[in-house]
């Protein structure tokens, strides 16, 4: 099945304008067929600092980069077939279940078969800053970060947030187009997923410092509540509250008995409610899930009932079965939730 189809911008059976296109848009590269028949489509979306494209290519070829055109993190999720990696001189293989990462300024061979994938790229920069707060010192990233198994839970989410970002992109009406606050909010999503998951790979890496206080963690919470409809994650936390990111996931867990990043959660859970309770006519729960974040509306649907007891389709029909109030402006929609005395 093909992806993204409405963000069509190259197919062919020619090799040469095939590498002439890849050459372009993805790393400038030289490559060699396996087989004498030729194809690639690609199908590529782009926001602010991210793209994901759709690629299908049913033919092997074997090719080595000759450097990148852009200082961006790609991450490879196979629908099928495989590609065999050689990054920074490091072995890898990116297959169905297994992706695989190219850091910016990689040194890539390939020994490509026949395959169909979603690529994701994140700005160089962006997951830069992340990482730098995440990891007291990152080792050579070929040598821990090139292969990423879907067994890890922030991976497996990551994969299905590209199928779904794949999906919803071809609706030009979504608000990942039209509205740079979401697709913002999107993004962070991606990030905060991507780098999860190398921590879940190799927690060792990640920085170790001492505990904070009780008072950090009440500013942290305060923070999260004054910028709770902006993109935010842990990075942006630790940043307003001028603390080190992993000093503040210890301590949450310690005071709190979960990450920050749950703490956003429950809070934008708790936004979502009072939405859902004070919503008017024309309200919907796609609506108000998305303007708070939540873009898998199966996942916020399991969260929400496991917060509330019901689904939030339940809540909103109640709602709405009662004598109608005035629709809550977007002001009122986003302000964090009053906490209990």
């Amino acid at each position: 099945m093909e992806l993204l189809a409405r963000h069509r911008v190259f197919q062919t059976n020619s090799a040469v304008e095939g590498e002439r296109f890849a050459s372009e848009i993805w790393e400038r590269h030289r490559s060699r067929l396996k087989s004498r028949k030729f194809a690639l489509t690609w199908n590529q979306a782009n926001l602010k600092r991210s793209s994901l494209a759709f690629v299908d290519h049913p033919c092997g070829v074997v090719a080595k980069c000759d450097g990148p055109l852009s200082d961006t993190f790609r991450i490879l999720f196979h629908k099928s077939g495989r590609i065999d990696h050689r990054i920074n001189g490091k072995e890898a293989i990116s297959l169905p279940g297994q992706c695989a990462v190219h850091p910016p300024r990689a040194d890539l061979r390939l020994d490509i078969d026949s395959f169909s994938l979603l690529l994701l790229s994140l700005d160089g920069e962006f997951v830069r800053s992340a990482l730098n707060q995440r990891f007291s010192k990152l080792p050579p990233f070929e040598d821990w970060a090139t292969g990423l198994s879907l067994e890890s839970p922030s991976i497996a989410t990551l994969d299905s947030l590209c199928r779904w970002m794949a999906t919803e992109l071809e609706n030009p009406q979504s608000p990942l187009l039209a509205q740079d606050r979401v697709a913002a909010s999107f993004e962070r999503t991606l990030l905060t997923l991507f780098v999860e998951g190398l921590v879940e790979r190799h927690p060792d890496s990640a920085a170790v410092r001492g505990n904070l206080s009780d008072t950090h963690v009440s500013l942290a919470e305060d923070w999260i509540d004054a910028h709770l409809a902006e993109p935010i994650g842990i990075e942006e936390v630790a940043t307003g509250v001028g603390v080190d990111a992993q000093a503040l996931v210890r301590t949450f867990k310690r005071l709190r008995g979960h990450s920050p990043l749950r703490a956003i959660l429950n809070r934008r859970l708790e936004c979502a409610h009072d939405a859902l309770t004070t919503a008017g006519p024309g309200a919907t729960v796609t609506e108000i899930a998305t303007g708070l974040g939540f873009f898998e509306l199966g996942r916020f649907a399991v969260r929400y009932r496991e917060q509330f007891g019901e689904r939030p389709s339940e809540t909103l029909a109640r709602r709405l079965n009662r004598t109608g109030r005035p629709s809550p402006t977007m002001q009122e929609l986003h302000a964090p939730p009053a906490k209990s005395a």
